[in-house]
């Protein structure tokens, strides 16, 4: 009985040998980094980046009528979908410099619930995604005509990403001011 005993002991010895010589090891801990996502556009040279849940649709540049009286940044309005929408040249109303309209100019559709806004934009340069270790509260990389309305920047491949905050544009005393 005492051999029978032996011979289960070494053969769970022998199991447990042949399972460490061919076990892998485990898995590569791998670091978890936080990501942020948001929609990046340009107006005028500044790349900038809005959160994703902001930009309700982006247009591309549509049949504007313009209002009598109203300054130069302020564009028009556009029938979307039945809906008449404000159209503001973001470039125009933050650096007085209108924007040019081109094949890639678009308009990015925001709303804060009381009101909808067109805001005319360079170009937009798609989803970006970007590393929490990359952002930085240093509003200094960023244009002057921009950086009132700046959170932070995030600094990727060398180029500097301004964290925009639209409805602050939107809601800021300037922009309510639409009258020449």
């Amino acid at each position: 009985m005492m051999s029978a005993v032996n011979d289960a002991i070494d053969v769970l010895r022998d199991i447990e040998r042949r399972s460490r010589a061919s076990a892998r090891g485990l898995p590569e801990q791998v670091e978890v980094k936080t990501t942020w996502a948001g929609v990046g556009f340009r107006v005028g040279e500044a790349r900038l980046v809005a959160p994703l849940g902001i930009i309700r649709e982006i247009l591309t540049f549509p049949l504007i009528t313009r209002v009598p009286g109203a300054k130069q940044w302020m564009k028009g309005v556009a029938n979307v979908r039945g809906t008449l929408l404000p159209i503001t040249d973001l470039n125009c109303f933050l650096q007085g410099e209108p924007t040019p309209v081109r094949r890639q100019t678009r308009v990015l559709v925001i709303d804060n619930g009381a009101m909808g806004a067109g805001l005319l934009v360079n170009e937009v340069l798609g989803l970006r995604h970007f590393f929490q270790e990359e952002f930085s509260s240093d509003t200094g990389l960023m244009t002057d005509f921009v950086r009132r309305f700046v959170s932070g920047v995030y600094r990727q491949s060398n180029e500097n990403w301004g964290s925009v905050d639209l409805h602050a544009i939107i809601e800021s005393e300037d922009f309510m001011h639409v009258a020449a």
